[in-house]
């Protein structure tokens, strides 16, 4: 009951954070989108009052004056600059880096846009920029003597500028671009804000009553629904983004409610299926186990019983189906191995016993050499039933190593005699068990005598961990050196006086490998040598 508990607090919990992230997505929208707006088209600076511009001047402590940079991009925005002055018109501070009006004489400025605000005992002064300054005298002159150079009329181009001589509300001259005619009211002078008139105008009134007119669009203009059409689009980006990155919180959301959930669901299930497929093997990754520290997951504890049953059934399976079949395949084996070396000398003894029970009357001489070739074969297939048995156990791991230190410099002199000879360079100490290891080299020193001459030299030499067993007859041609370690080598010639099962050197491989060392064997005409090497600290 307290699982289930714990389980259903947990969905509620998933659930309602995302619902606390959809109400954030909201916010997050509007506060983006705003932000930027707000950013991007600045609030015009003739609307703010003193109180609002008191907090964006600041005295530092070595006494000098500094805008805030907010202030300053507004005052960019509204395309203008910003001067700290004294009641008495001392420049304290300034934004405008050509520092034009430093010397100018505020109460004579014309035609420029000015607000003022108090800022304890101090003014704030904001100009704004005159489109036409530098020029505006030569533009004058210009439509009233209808007179103009070219570089004048590419600097009206390049700006965009027309010059007008209005007299008695008729528009008598232009240069220019041909605009639409003013009317009288827009004579009247007025104090527009920055972003909302169409063009930047300096209306001059001229001595006889009439009127110049400098006329370029405003580039900060802008229309309500400008902005609204701004503010749309931006807040549709927003949209679209917001909801992307909650989208893609739903789905990693989801994935977390599957990771805790479903996944040990579906890892359970293929688990099962798995086992009805008789594989029977641990999954290399188990999503219910940390990698590093293979230990369960604090989140998975439920499932911890299950896994664990999975897992001792999986094992318990596996060794079920190995053992029936090793079973049936050392079955097949021994049958298949006894019925292929035993059938010759099976042979050999039913022909003899046919032959003696024949009507034919043997001498006791030819009876005598019969018995001894079914004794000699009785005895071959004794001695070879042993060899595979004792194969099929080094095959199946069903001999145990009793391993002990021994010192080949001593235990190596068992093996010398008149055709055998022994060399020991010390330190020569292995770890083996010494009855296989006699068997070992019994098999080789054996094989070695007997397929050379007689008299033939033998060497047996020891150094580390390395032994070598070498004759000096006539070599093993190179399609015999290739197959001496399988079984039959010798094969089963009932002709032969050699005796052996040819197992002999199979088994050596096989004890050799059970300790965990390596034979190998090399050959020419001077002769043949084996080399073994046992690892003296080889894992038990």
């Amino acid at each position: 009951m307290k699982q289930m508990n714990l389980l259903t607090l947990r969905f509620v919990s998933y659930f309602t954070l995302f619902y606390v992230a959809i109400i954030l997505a909201f916010f997050i929208t509007l506060v983006i989108v705003f932000g930027y707006e707000n950013r991007k088209h600045s609030s015009d600076i003739l609307l703010l009052e003193p109180f609002e511009v008191t907090d964006k001047v600041e005295q530092k402590n070595d006494g000098t004056w500094i805008f805030s940079e907010g202030f300053e991009r507004q005052a960019r925005d509204n395309d203008g600059e910003l001067y700290l002055m004294t009641p008495s018109l001392t420049l304290l501070t300034t934004t405008d880096e050509a520092c034009a009006l430093c010397e100018a004489d505020f109460t004579q400025l014309s035609n420029r846009k000015l607000k003022r605000w108090d800022v304890d005992d101090n003014i704030v002064y904001f100009v704004a920029n005159d489109p036409f300054e530098g020029q505006q005298q030569a533009m004058v002159q210009a439509v009233l003597s209808n007179q103009f150079s070219a570089e004048l009329q590419q600097t009206l181009e390049s700006t965009n500028t027309t010059v007008e001589h209005y007299k008695e509300g008729e528009r008598v001259a232009f240069i220019g671009e041909q605009l639409s005619l003013l009317r009288p009211v827009d004579f009247v002078p007025t104090q527009l804000l920055t972003f909302e008139h169409k063009e930047n105008r300096n209306i001059i009134a001229q001595d006889d009553g009439s009127f110049v007119v400098l006329r370029s669009p405003n580039e900060r203009y802008r229309t309500f629904d400008q902005l609204m059409a701004d503010i749309s689009k931006m807040g549709l980006v927003v949209f679209i983004v917001v909801h992307i990155l909650l989208l893609i919180g739903v789905i990693i959301m989801s994935l977390v409610i599957s990771s805790r959930f479903v996944r040990p669901v579906r890892y359970i299930l293929s688990r099962i299926e798995r086992l009805a497929q008789f594989d029977y093997a641990k999954p290399s990754k188990n999503p219910l186990y940390k990698a590093k520290t293979k230990r369960l997951k604090r989140k998975y504890n439920l499932y911890q019983p299950v896994d664990e049953s999975l897992n001792n059934l999986s094992t318990r399976l596996a060794y079920n189906e190995r053992q029936i079949k090793n079973s049936e395949k050392l079955r097949e084996e021994w049958i298949t191995g006894l019925s292929h070396d035993l059938k010759t000398p099976l042979s050999s003894i039913f022909g003899y016993s046919a032959m003696l029970n024949s009507d034919y009357e043997w001498s006791q001489t030819e009876v005598r050499q019969f018995a001894a070739t079914m004794q000699e074969k009785a005895t071959y297939m004794d001695a070879l039933i042993k060899d595979l048995t004792y194969t099929y156990q080094l095959k199946n791991k069903a001999v145990t190593l009793t391993r002990e230190i021994i010192d080949l410099t001593e235990w190596l002199q068992q093996f010398s005699d008149e055709d055998v000879e022994v060399e020991v360079t010390a330190p020569a100490v292995i770890e083996a068990d010494k009855l296989l290891m006699q068997r070992v080299l019994d098999n080789i020193i054996t094989n070695a005598k007997k397929h050379t001459p007689v008299n033939t030299r033998v060497l047996v030499r020891a150094m580390n961990t390395t032994i070598t067993v070498q004759d000096f007859g006539t070599g093993i041609p190179q399609e015999e050196l290739d197959n001496l370690f399988e079984r039959y080598y010798r094969g089963t010639n009932t002709t032969s006086n050699s005796s052996g099962t040819g197992l002999g050197l199979a088994i050596t491989k096989q004890l050799v490998e059970l300790h965990g060392g390596t034979i190998t064997v090399s050959s020419n005409d001077t002769g043949t040598i084996f080399t073994i090497d046992i690892p003296k600290n080889h894992d038990r």
